[in-house]
């Protein structure tokens, strides 16, 4: 429909479609990928979701380049965003923001997706499938070095942060303090 009555928005969103599934297409020795890998892959999920929703999603991302090094497993922040997307921010009238953050603390890195939309509560209520797998993934691939949480987000939405083991290559390496006006926006 959009090819019929917008061409050039249909053309830029089946650029992020494909650049999506590039970045989405299995590669050897896919168990783990980078913080950088799937940063890239969930802009252009939400590049495809902006064209959809308009100025009703709004991005920011505080990610500091060290940490993009920092492995996780595949697919594990777009979860974490799509959840935030579907029961936070598609039912809220008026949209609004998803922050993707990372953070270092000595031996480990916290990785918060957080959204401002509805909340907990909200008629959007999932079957948990994908949070329990995502639990179960942190679990088999780092036991108890990893961990996962969930609250909500003041004044509204929810919070979720993965906070993950580093390896000893990052975890001496000096990560310097964001610098304002260099997040990200969709």
């Amino acid at each position: 429909m959009l090819a019929r009555t917008d061409p050039p928005r249909a053309d830029e969103m089946l650029g992020h479609l494909i650049q999506y599934l590039r970045r989405s297409l299995p590669r050897e020795h896919d168990a783990l990928s980078t913080l950088g890998e799937e940063l890239e892959r969930t802009r252009a999920y939400l590049e495809i979701l902006k064209i959809r929703m308009g100025a009703r999603l709004e991005l920011q991302v505080e990610v500091p380049d060290a940490l993009k090094a920092l492995q996780l497993p595949s697919m594990m922040l777009q979860t974490l965003v799509e959840n935030a997307i579907k029961h936070g921010l598609e039912p809220k009238p008026g949209g609004g923001t998803v922050w993707i953050l990372a953070r270092r603390f000595d031996d480990h890195a916290t990785v918060t997706v957080a959204d401002d939309g509805q909340g907990f509560g909200g008629a959007t209520g999932g079957t948990g499938i994908g949070l329990k797998n995502l639990r179960e993934r942190l679990r088999l691939t780092w036991g108890e070095r990893a961990a996962f949480s969930i609250v909500s987000n003041f004044p509204s939405g929810v919070a979720a942060t993965l906070t993950l083991p580093l390896p000893a290559a990052l975890a001496g390496a000096a990560v310097p303090p964001p610098v304002p006006g260099e997040n990200s926006h969709v």
